[in-house]
């Protein structure tokens, strides 16, 4: 009876494979999910964004610009970013950073910081931990230099060599600004570009660079504007690469992190941003190298060593009269590396409290109130069996599986809290998806805890030469295995179990036995010797009874003496 069910199973199953109506896309949808083709908005021009700024030129100490939290949050409630239309195929980048703000599930107070606007946040998931007007438009020195090196490192090789002009170099003089002293005509791989932007803020660098990848320093700030919008950003407008301060060149704490977010995410980028020290080569314009430092107080102490923090593996300084002092922090610990984001901090590294004290307080209280758990493939293993897929499909052996998840994936919880705590939401998409790498994405698993998004991952398709529903493959093969399969005998548990019984007992007979005949043994070893000692008695007391017996002479008895 349990062969003619499997048998059954097994026909209807093929009945749905056969059929027209049956394929890999309508398994994906789900039915009432309607996806809608992500927009944003028009890059804000120079006029406009001049009309929107308060902050005077001559208001070196006032804040920048008006609040606007309320307008750029909202649009942050843009559709789903995974589908256009029915047809055609949709480009994904990494807009993952709708997560909930967790700040209020921490068990320790909110910390105060000095600075204006400051920001916690998860690398891998996006979480917020901690967040301090951090949709107020403010303007960021050259923590920009982050965004500069990103374009830097996705649109060129790190072999390429870039001649400065002297226009790159003219732009910086009579401003103070930081720099390597390049010369007109100077060559210099990309690759020595970027450890001189990020480990010294060497501005120069900056417009020679913008130059290479843009045909110049306005098209290369068009590609800036672009990549922010990808990246979610809604209060930021760059109007050059190296954050010297023009009245339309802004961004808010949050815009930030997501760029910085995206930017560690970059093996190369976050390599250079935790380099100490680089040595430059001489160049054509150089006769003798030059020896790079990083200016993050944190990561290399040169000349406050108090500030110096351990788990500290990057950053970025900032520092101009008019954004007063920024900070872009990169810590790890424990599995979990957060990014900070100080803005506005008002004190130099010499007086208290400033942006190395509030980076320190920021990363402490991410580290202590929160707790990072690992998603792994294991997670689709229900989504392979329950969602898409039968059981009697190739997809349910997890070890041949097409689906998985993003590496390193994980979600963030607050201190105390379980990874089933969390509750596990399974998005699909109806179109062909893939993401910035040309990786396919059939859709998403997203983790909410107390009604806030704390993580989660896309989930990746691959061809592992699988048939798939969708396949035209000859079927007959897989049927024949399939009921020859179902056609075979159980296996035998109840002999399997019986003779374990049995070897079972007979080792516990020998156990038990083992001491009896070691006792048979020691008692026949001292039957023995107690029977020789016993003869060895009688015969020492005849050999004495012969000695002492009188002798017979010439008619006398006689004792020996």
């Amino acid at each position: 009876m349990r062969k003619t069910r499997r048998l059954l199973s097994i026909m209807l199953l093929m009945a749905l494979l056969l059929s027209p109506t049956v394929g890999i896309k309508t398994a994906f949808a789900e039915p009432d999910t309607e996806t809608t083709e992500d927009t944003t908005a028009e890059e804000t021009s120079a006029g406009d964004t001049a009309d929107e700024t308060t902050e005077d030129t001559a208001s070196e100490t006032t804040e920048a610009t008006t609040d606007n939290e309320g307008d750029n949050t909202s649009s942050q409630a843009e559709s789903d970013d995974t589908a256009a239309s029915s047809e055609g195929s949709v480009k994904i980048v990494d807009r993952m950073d709708d997560f909930g703000k967790l700040t209020e599930f921490a068990t320790d107070k909110k910390p105060d910081i000095s600075a204006v606007g400051g920001i916690v946040m998860d690398v891998q998931s996006g979480a917020v931990l901690y967040e301090k007007n951090i949709n107020k438009r403010l303007y960021p020195a050259s923590i920009t230099k982050i965004m500069t090196t990103l374009i830097c490192l996705e649109n060129a090789s790190l072999k390429e060599e870039v001649t400065f002009s002297t226009n790159a170099i003219q732009l910086i003089e009579g401003q103070g600004a930081s720099n390597i002293e390049v010369k007109p005509g100077e060559k210099m791989t990309m690759e020595d570009c970027l450890y001189a932007i990020m480990l010294m803020s060497a501005n120069e660098v900056c417009n020679g660079v913008a130059e290479h990848i843009g045909g110049s320093i306005k098209g290369f700030t068009k590609m800036m504007n672009k990549r922010a919008k990808e990246l979610g950003c809604t209060g930021t407008h760059f109007n050059n690469p190296n954050g010297l301060w023009e009245k339309n060149h802004y961004t808010t704490t949050h815009d930030m992190a997501l760029i910085a977010r995206a930017a560690y995410k970059n093996e190369t980028f976050a390599k250079i941003t935790g380099t100490k020290w680089y040595k430059l080569p001489k160049t054509n314009k150089r006769k003798a190298g030059y020896t790079l430092h990083n200016h993050h107080g944190m990561l290399l102490p040169l000349k406050f060593p108090q500030y110096e923090y351990k788990n500290c593996v990057g950053g970025k300084t900032g520092f101009t009269s008019q954004c007063l002092y920024t900070l872009v922090t990169y810590g790890k610990k424990k599995g979990m590396t957060l990014l900070t984001v100080i803005m506005r901090a008002p004190n130099p590294p010499y007086m208290e409290p400033n942006q190395y004290t509030d980076t320190t307080k920021l990363l402490n209280f991410g580290f202590d109130n929160f707790k990072r758990f690992e998603i792994t493939d294991k997670e689709v293993s229900d989504i392979n069996t329950k969602r898409l897929f039968s059981q009697f499909s190739p997809f349910f052996n997890t070890d041949t599986s097409s689906l998985y998840v993003e590496k390193n994936a994980g979600i963030l919880l607050p201190k105390g809290a379980k990874f089933e705590d969390a509750e596990k939401k399974v998005e699909y998409y109806t179109t062909d998806t893939f993401d910035e790498n040309g990786k396919r994405v059939i859709g998403r698993i997203r983790y909410i805890y107390e009604g806030r998004d704390v993580g989660g991952t896309y989930i990746y398709y691959t061809d592992r030469g699988t048939p798939t529903l969708t396949d035209s493959i000859n079927m007959t093969k897989w049927f024949d295995e399939a009921v020859e399969k179902a056609s075979e005998a159980p296996f035998p548990w109840l002999a399997v179990i019986a003779i374990i019984g049995i070897v079972i007992l007979l080792a516990t007979g020998v156990i038990l036995l083992v001491p009896v005949l070691r006792s048979v043994k020691e008692n026949r070893s001292r039957t023995k010797r107690y029977r020789k000692s016993q003869r060895n008695e009688r015969a020492a007391t005849s050999s004495m009874n012969t000695y002492n017996r009188p002798r017979r002479r010439g008619g006398r008895f006689t004792r020996r003496r």
